[in-house]
């Protein structure tokens, strides 16, 4: 039996400081799932720091997180409950992936318009198409304007799309 997607976090000022509470914290979990005999898979097991680039820089690149004598892999970046992070918290990875599962939607939005009525396309809309935006919305609000401006003009695409607009109609 295996426990998926347990995490943990850790913050500290100091990289040996956290180096230490990141390595008890996993000895503890370890320990834990031994107990309850469970498995931890460590090939799968990664680790990510989330912090500036200068604060990056200064780490340096030999961090040894272990669960038991297997080191950790090191990731840039990873999803984590449907939000896509890298270290430096920019939200362009997380945004093609939003643009790519959207503009899908809106492909079979557009498919559908001319077969069905306009409450339908907006019901469409509202479920498959808005839950993407809005989901974590407010962690990954503080895009710089050029991925804000790829999200609006999705939004105003399915709203053409609706209404029946041409690709003018702002």
């Amino acid at each position: 039996m295996y426990a998926d997607d347990t995490t943990t976090h850790a913050s500290s000022a100091s990289t040996a400081e956290l180096y230490a509470k990141v390595n008890n914290d996993l000895t503890r979990v370890r320990d834990w799932l031994l107990a309850n005999k469970l498995s931890l898979n460590v090939t799968k097991t990664e680790y990510i720091f989330l912090t500036t680039t200068f604060k990056l820089s200064n780490l340096g690149r030999d961090f040894p997180i272990k669960i038991g004598n297997n080191h950790v892999k090191r990731v840039q970046k990873t999803k984590y409950l449907g939000t896509h992070l890298d270290e430096n918290l920019k939200w362009n990875e997380h945004v093609d992936r939003l643009c790519s599962k959207v503009n899908g939607s809106i492909s079979g939005l557009k498919q559908a318009r001319d077969h069905v009525p306009l409450d339908i396309l907006y019901t469409i809309y509202k479920s498959l198409i808005q839950p993407v935006f809005d989901y974590c919305d407010v962690v990954w609000d503080n895009l710089d304007q050029g991925l804000a401006t790829r999200i609006q003009k999705l939004q105003n695409r399915a709203a053409r799309i609706i209404t029946f607009q041409g690709y003018d109609v702002r």
